[in-house]
């Protein structure tokens, strides 16, 4: 009945920022952007979202050569803005069926091995002209990132999620127009929707269904 309740309220929270807020989600598109990170000293610092000719879009926090820290994303029309900080934290990562593969190339005679997901191998080995000597079935941590569903934002390593407080700002009216508050593994726990005034429009309590995993 929780998980019932929880999938409805998600539904919910989504038509609630697709038809009141009309926030088309290219609005969010990384495509054409990309990190510079000629700031971070030994994988640390802040690198920037920069376009082709070097416009900022923002900003975010780099420890060990991960997202970890401060994030700041403006949207490349200039209009919306993302703010809050992320995690790097493997402990959050669900795990997943995997597949320990030998193989061979046909340029090489070297026996070689490799533990990935089930989906890769599937994707990877088949069709292939690699000779395949045998594979085995284990247990492989999450691989894939995916794309945040209340941020509807990606971070491209499933070990970093956002935390506490992460607001999304409209620029051109100068207010926050959507609040998100995250567990310890970027589940949601509250969301609210402000008017322009700043009072409070709607929002949404969520309860986590695994302490201490992403559930997204």
């Amino acid at each position: 009945m929780q998980l019932q309740e929880h999938n409805f309220k998600l539904i919910i929270l989504k038509i609630g920022i697709i038809l009141y807020f009309l926030l088309p989600s290219f609005c969010y598109s990384q495509s054409s952007l990309h990190y510079d990170t000629s700031n971070l000293i030994n994988g640390n610092g802040i690198a920037f979202f920069i376009n082709s000719v070097g416009k900022n879009f923002g900003f975010a926090t780099f420890q060990n050569n991960n997202l970890h820290g401060k994030f700041y994303f403006i949207d490349t029309l200039g209009s919306y803005a993302l703010s809050g900080e992320l995690k790097c934290d493997s402990n959050c990562m669900n795990n997943s069926s995997g597949i320990k593969v030998k193989y061979r190339n046909s340029q090489s005679p070297d026996t070689l091995t490799w533990i990935l997901d089930s989906s890769l191998y599937l994707t990877i080995f088949k069709n292939t002209p690699r000779t395949i000597i045998s594979t085995e079935s284990v247990i492989v941590p999450q691989s894939i990132a995916g794309t945040h569903p209340e941020l509807n934002f990606g971070f491209g390593n499933p070990a970093v999620v956002p935390i506490g407080k992460w607001q999304r700002l409209d620029l051109k009216n100068k207010y926050v127009f959507v609040e998100f508050h995250f567990d310890e593994c970027g589940n949601p726990t509250l969301t609210k929707y402000f008017n322009l005034d700043g009072t409070i429009l709607n929002e949404f309590k969520f309860e986590t269904r695994q302490k201490g995993k992403r559930q997204w």
